[in-house]
């Protein structure tokens, strides 16, 4: 009987989280939609309400630092006067290579990410044949905007099961951070909204537009839209080589130089090697078909796209299905199974991960990470997936507490369950 009476408040305890945790944004078929204007922030009155009510509980229940936008959209990165993008607190990656504790930023040891920025695109079609004749998936993180004006390049990808398709905005603002909450959560999520429309994929993965993202603009793509954050670990500048011939930068000659200075000093290290590249241009392609390509059967690496990296095998590709060519099942939050096995794979030494979990309704993965200022790394306390929102007039504190409170004795429910198994 004491065993019993135990029992009782701790479920009651376990019903109240459950009851103040959601899911991201689900995603929907609809008929006729319409389409933001292309290679421009989609205006607010075109937001789907859900997905502002997401917003709105995210912040309202703390889960969305309120960090200023940066300035100088044009220009260099700057935030306000006082606020270090390079602090634990900011963390912006594309000022000092702060990663968030869920970001992936390289390669397990002995494999090579074969990813793809800014499609469907000029080289897109010279890319996919490539891939093709070679059996390669790859990663392609595609602007909304190109995926509204190429829809036939976009439906080769998507039909194919060789392409993972992944989020990089719907406009490729120039500093995402310098934009309001309301704005961000359009960019990704009228880039998730066209790949789901037109293929029935749920990305679960972004890049965001020149690796710019800080703790604020991390917070929306986590609990707002389940998406896990990839950067990089070398830069090929790619970018710079323009359709035909010609360079606004580095030649063909230098970006294959930077090409191979990366893979030499990523594997040097024992590390595996995730470069960025773009399918903008037939030079940007021939600098991974010439280059990046002879390199992977050179050091002998094994060649995945992002959702493959690590130890498991057939880790799901979406939020609602395994890959290209598997059956669509509801859509579920991947986020932290994902990134927790590539991240352990990877070898991070800068930070710890941990996984907790706690059993029926209350069933999350919750991920720690220490730090120190040196590191530049940060330290989150952001939880991965789940999206709470508001009960009535309940304090954040409180429902932090609770839910502290519940893991703690969910735990111990655990842990009694099991012990009385012995004594029964």
């Amino acid at each position: 009987m004491r065993f019993q009476s135990t029992l009782i408040p701790l479920a009651a305890c376990c019903t109240l989280a459950a009851a103040v945790v959601a899911q991201p944004v689900r995603f929907v078929k609809r008929a006729g939609v319409t389409w933001p204007a292309p290679f421009a922030t989609p205006p607010r009155s075109m937001t789907p309400q859900p997905w502002i009510d997401a917003l709105n509980a995210a912040v309202a229940t703390g889960k969305i630092p309120s960090i200023p936008r940066s300035q100088n959209v044009n220009g260099p990165l700057k935030y306000p006067d006082g606020v270090n993008p390079a602090d634990p607190s900011v963390c912006n990656w594309s000022y000092s290579q702060c990663e968030g504790p869920n970001d992936i930023t390289s390669a397990p040891q002995g494999q090579v990410a074969i990813n793809f920025d800014d499609g469907p695109s000029q080289g897109t079609n010279e890319l996919l044949n490539f891939l093709q004749t070679n059996s390669q998936s790859a990663t392609h993180f595609l602007i909304g905007s190109n995926i509204l004006t190429n829809q036939d390049a976009f439906q080769q990808m998507a039909k194919s099961p060789l392409h993972h398709l992944a989020d990089h905005t719907w406009s490729h603002p120039s500093f995402i951070t310098a934009l309001s909450n309301e704005d961000v959560v359009a960019e990704i999520g009228w880039c998730m909204e066209i790949i789901f429309q037109l293929s029935g994929k749920v990305p679960a993965f972004w890049r965001p537009p020149q690796g710019d993202a800080d703790n604020r603009i991390r917070a929306i793509a986590e609990h707002v839209f389940g998406l896990t954050l990839v950067s990089w670990s070398g830069d090929s500048n790619d970018w710079e080589l323009r359709e035909g011939s010609g360079s606004v930068g580095d030649s063909p000659a230098q970006v294959c130089t930077n090409i191979h200075q990366a893979f030499g000093s990523l594997t040097s290290q024992g590390k595996g090697v995730l470069v960025l590249e773009h399918e903008l241009t037939d030079q940007s392609v021939h600098a991974f078909e010439w280059c990046t390509w002879p390199l992977v059967q050179q050091f002998n690496l094994q060649a995945r796209n992002i959702a493959q990296l690590g130890d498991t095998p057939g880790k799901p590709w979406y939020a609602n299905a395994l890959n290209n060519t598997a059956p669509v099942s509801a859509q579920q939050g991947i986020l932290s199974m994902q990134r927790q096995e590539i991240i352990a794979s990877a070898g991070s030494g800068n930070q710890t991960r941990t996984m907790s979990s706690t059993t029926a309704s209350s069933l999350t993965i919750s991920t720690s990470a220490a730090s120190s200022a040196s590191s530049h790394k940060a330290v989150a306390s952001a939880a991965p997936a789940p999206t709470s929102v508001q009960i009535g007039h309940t304090s954040t504190a409180a429902l932090s507490a609770s839910r502290s409170s519940c893991a703690s004795a969910a735990a111990l429910l655990v842990t009694l369950s099991v012990s009385a198994a012995f004594f029964l």
